[in-house]
């Protein structure tokens, strides 16, 4: 079963949300099992850790496969209040860049990232559950419109001058 109600725009990364829904699918059940084994045998601290890192897994993977639902994404508007940096929890050796618009936080890709600033008019594409940006538009000032953020019209044929 699809939903989709009006407010739904056509997706254009719903690979994205099939490999997230996947990976945390598949991360959830080791830490299952190891908890599983750690309550049987009464190892608290191995029970601890894998309820620690499985919750949020299971939380993430249940949010992702109500996203495989869906087969379009909603457009969310605001400014960006906040944007930063930092490192992610299961792999603490990569980057996630975060933007906060109308109270939610957004996880985007760096070069969308970089290519907003605080106080500037975004269009948000994402995902109804998990929150996944299928992608952004900021507002231009200059040509009086929404263009891609990762776009600084260097591609452009006509350029700004």
């Amino acid at each position: 079963m699809t939903t989709e109600p009006e407010n739904f725009y056509p997706t254009t990364h719903k690979m994205l949300v099939v490999r997230h829904a996947l990976f945390y699918s598949v991360a959830v059940v080791p830490l299952a099992a190891g908890a599983i084994i750690a309550a049987v045998n009464v190892y608290i601290p191995l029970f601890i850790i894998c309820l620690l890192f499985g919750i949020p897994c299971a939380y993430m993977a249940y949010s992702h496969l109500r996203d495989l639902r869906v087969t379009g994404v909603r457009m969310t508007e605001g400014e960006v209040t906040k944007k930063w940096t930092k490192a992610n929890l299961l792999f603490f050796f990569m980057r996630g860049y975060y933007i906060a618009v109308g109270g939610k936080i957004y996880s985007v890709k760096p070069e969308d990232y970089a290519g907003l600033l605080e106080t500037d008019l975004v269009h948000i594409y994402h995902f109804p559950h998990s929150l996944a940006v299928d992608r952004i538009e900021r507002y231009d000032e200059i040509d009086k419109m929404f263009v891609p953020a990762g776009d600084d019209g260097a591609g452009e044929i006509r350029r700004r001058y």
